[in-house]
């Protein structure tokens, strides 16, 4: 899959990329490089600002204070709330979705940069194949997960915009929506695992081949992985309901 993948980008971003003769394997230049690096960059930050401002509701309407329950099962009991939450739900369908996309974008984008130190490792390690699997997986990912919460939404809207639901089918929508976006739920916080190991593994060959790469640049990326690392750890910790809120 991370060949197929590879090769993909080789055809679809030439002369970017380029191909060698022997293996057909795919390459890239620095300036391919350079641009994938820094649409990354651009679009990491832009994620990030969306985030931090619809998290401070500076874009969307007020968060219903039911948001901030770490137990989705009180909120499921309580129709009312249920009725608050799909309300803005449906306010921040639209920015959610771009924070998604932006990320997904700098994640998928982090592919091209292993087939640039792919090609300058000389030694047969199987860090190179781990490196290009993990960090391709990762940008894969959160496009997939948006897709099935597209889904899972897109079905359970349908119901929510009925006008004469009582009570009990607002309670069984909101239970069915928890379970169903569960698993979505754990696959976004896999983007972050898979992506702190593809950089270990590419910090790791770049440290390994010094007179490439320079000691800081290979010790910033074991750090950024390091911080993907705790970001993994504290959704989780989310997930199980620990005292790590939405915010």
């Amino acid at each position: 899959a991370s060949n197929v993948a590879s090769a993909a980008f080789g055809r679809a971003y030439k002369p970017l990329f380029t191909f060698g003769s022997e293996q057909m394997a795919p390459t890239i230049s620095t300036l391919g490089g350079q641009v994938s690096c820094l649409v990354s960059a651009i679009c990491t930050i832009l994620g990030g600002v969306l985030g931090a401002l619809l998290a401070f509701q500076v874009v969307g309407p007020n968060r219903p204070a039911e948001f901030y329950d770490v137990s989705p099962s009180v909120t499921a009991l309580n129709a009312t709330a249920i009725r608050e939450l799909w309300h803005y739900r449906a306010a921040i369908a639209e920015y959610e979705v771009a924070v998604e996309v932006l990320f997904g974008l700098s994640f998928l984008l982090l592919s091209p940069i292993s087939l640039y130190i792919r090609q300058f490792v000389a030694e047969e390690s199987p860090l190179k194949a781990m490196m290009t699997t993990t960090l391709t997986a990762s940008g894969v990912l959160p496009f997939l997960t948006l897709l099935q919460r597209a889904g899972v939404e897109s079905s359970a809207e349908m119901y929510s915009i009925v006008d004469n639901l009582g009570d009990e089918e607002w309670k069984t929508l909101e239970i069915s929506y928890q379970v169903a976006s569960g698993a979505n739920k754990w696959l976004a916080t896999m983007e972050w695992i898979l992506l702190a190991f593809g950089l270990l593994f590419a910090g790791v060959l770049a440290k390994r081949n010094s007179h490439y790469f320079s000691k800081p640049w290979a010790y910033y990326t074991i750090a950024v992985s390091v911080v993907s690392f705790i970001a993994f750890i504290l959704d989780a910790l989310r997930q199980f309901g620990m005292g790590v809120g939405e915010t």
